[in-house]
Formats: C-alpha cells, sequence, structure tokens
C-alpha cells in the first residue's frame, strides 16, 4: 500500500512515443533537447521504465506538452486495486518540486513566504526528509 502523501499516477510510452513522432523528433533528438540519454527515452517508451517526476517535467518541456499529457492519476487507485506493474510512485518531494515550478517560485521565495529555512525545501523535494503535516498546509497556502 503507498504512502498517503504520494500519487499514483499511469505513463504510457507509447503515447511519449506518438508525441515524439509527431513533433517530427528522433530519440537522439529528444535526448539533446532535453538531457536524457537516448537509451532511457527507449526505456519510457517501451514502458519497461516509468520516469520519475523530473525527468517527465523535463520530456513534456522538451515537447512543448505539459506534463498532465504525458501522465494520468490511476483510476485504480481510487479503488485500491492496485497493479504495480503499471504505476510509478511520485513521492511528496517530487510533488513539492512540481508545484512550486508551477507557481514559478525558488525553492528560497517558498521557504520566505511559508516561513521555512529553504534549504529544507530543497531537502524535502530530494526526499531526504518529508515535511509535517503543518509544513504542508504552510506550502498549500501559497
Amino acid at each position: 500500500m503507498s504512502d498517503v502523501n504520494e500519487i499514483i499516477y499511469d505513463f504510457n510510452g507509447q503515447l511519449l512515443k506518438s508525441i515524439r513522432k509527431e513533433k517530427g523528433l528522433t530519440q537522439k533528438q529528444l535526448e539533446e533537447l532535453c538531457g536524457i540519454n537516448e537509451v532511457q527515452i527507449r526505456r519510457y517508451e517501451s514502458n519497461r521504465v516509468k520516469p520519475k517526476m523530473d525527468n517527465l517535467e523535463k520530456l513534456a518541456l522538451a515537447l512543448n506538452v505539459s506534463e498532465y499529457e504525458l501522465m494520468k492519476v490511476s483510476d485504480d487507485c481510487l479503488n485500491n486495486q492496485i497493479d504495480t506493474d503499471d504505476i510509478s510512485i511520485i513521492s511528496i518531494g517530487e510533488k513539492i518540486r512540481y508545484y512550486r515550478k508551477q507557481k514559478g517560485l525558488t525553492q528560497k521565495q517558498l521557504g520566505k513566504k511559508c516561513d521555512i529555512v529553504y534549504q529544507q525545501i530543497g531537502h524535502y523535494e530530494q526526499g531526504r526528509y518529508k515535511p509535517s503535516k503543518d509544513t504542508l498546509k504552510k506550502m498549500q497556502m501559497h
């Protein structure tokens, strides 16, 4: 069973491949645009590996699509019928990074808004520490 601070999402490698081809890009060209090794892109497209949130962001940016176009929250999660072969887990730290970037904030800016030492936000995003519920509530308000 997953932690309540994690999101389960489906990743469709075939969709990634389709969007890449639609944009007229080879795997090598996509590597050059996003900085993810061509071999790793091949693994994503064949659904052997699911990207972590930071790589998902890089792929979406390079392809000029939103991260949501490359993933969707699993319906099975809602019914507690989770097939671990078909999912990836996004940690709370990856969620914090994602939402911070969506709001256009640096770690320092978010820290200042939430009255949290900005280095601590870096620790949360890297998964070194988990924020308390009170800290999450502060972040959620900003």
